[in-house]
This record gives C-alpha cells, sequence and structure tokens, in this order.
C-alpha cells in the first residue's frame, strides 16, 4: 500500500517498526499466557521448551525462503561484470536491474511474511472455540489433582497451585 519511491522513506521505516513491535506479541502476550493455563505443571517447562524451539526453526527458514521465492518466483538476477558498451549504457541497465531486484525482494519479503502472518491468524481465530474447553478441562483436572496430593501425605497446606513436594513430610 505504500508507494514505491524514495521519498516515502519514512512512512516505509514507521510500518516496518510498528510491524516489528506487533509480530513479537504472539509469543509472550497469547502462547505464554495460554499454555500457562491450560498446561499441566509437571510439563511446563517441556511444553514452553518445544513452543520456543518449533518457533526458532521455523524463523531459521526465513532467509533462504526468502532468497527462493526472490530468485525463482519473482525474477531476482544476480548482477553480473559487464564486459563492453558505454558507461551511460551500463548505468541505465544496472539501475534497471537494480530496480527490479529491489522489488522482487520486497514481493518476496512480503510473501515470507504475508503467509505465515495469516496462516496465524487463521490458528488464532480457531483458538477462540477451543481454548474455553481447555481452559475448563486444565481446571478441572488441576483441581482433581490437588484433591489427590492431599490424601496420600505428599502435600502440604502452604504449597501453592500445581506444586508438589517430592518427599512425604
Amino acid at each position: 500500500a505504500l508507494p514505491n519511491d524514495p521519498s516515502s522513506t519514512v512512512k516505509h521505516g514507521a510500518a516496518l517498526f510498528i510491524l516489528g513491535i506487533m509480530a513479537s506479541w504472539n509469543s509472550t502476550a497469547t502462547n505464554s499466557p495460554i499454555l500457562a493455563e491450560i498446561v499441566p505443571p509437571r510439563a511446563m517447562t517441556t511444553v514452553f521448551a518445544l513452543d520456543r524451539t518449533f518457533e526458532a526453526v521455523l524463523a531459521s527458514f526465513a532467509p533462504p525462503v526468502v532468497g527462493l521465492l526472490a530468485e525463482r518466483l519473482y525474477g531476482y538476477k544476480l548482477a553480473r561484470s559487464a564486459t563492453g558498451g558505454g558507461v551511460d549504457e551500463r548505468t541505465t541497465v544496472d539501475v534497471e536491474m537494480e530496480r527490479h531486484n529491489a522489488t522482487s525482494l520486497a514481493r518476496a519479503i512480503y510473501t515470507s511474511i504475508a503467509v505465515p502472518m495469516a496462516m496465524c491468524c487463521a490458528i488464532y481465530s480457531f483458538l477462540y472455540c477451543t481454548y474455553p474447553r481447555d481452559r475448563e478441562m486444565a481446571r478441572a483436572e488441576a483441581a482433581r489433582d490437588r484433591g489427590d496430593y492431599g490424601d496420600g501425605g505428599f502435600g502440604s497446606e502452604d504449597e501453592g497451585d500445581g506444586e508438589m513436594k517430592l518427599l512425604p513430610q
């Protein structure tokens, strides 16, 4: 939606800054609170580690995907040293090729951001349907587990939610 000219640098910078700020909210503002509510305490560290690992592994594929999209889908061309031709002719060709390459790279970056973000939006939208039921199931399981701890003499009244001492008192 932004114009493709040098006078819009501030607009592009602002858009990228806002994207950078908002794209990081998925993990801290959505995934972590939801996982903290629905994951049993005994599996919490494993689930959080898997969440962060899965996210990092997928993110590591971004640079090669951008390169492949730019070259194969959007026509990015590698610069070659020109032999022959006048300086003016070579400069005009180089500028046109650089503009074409910049457009190809911009489209590849946009695609590699827009497609995963659309998938996230679809998944988080589906989460609105399943989350209330999952939360209630997790609460019921936690209540059941708290009741079980007191019967065997393994717990004490000063323990927090989901904490269990390993040795009997």
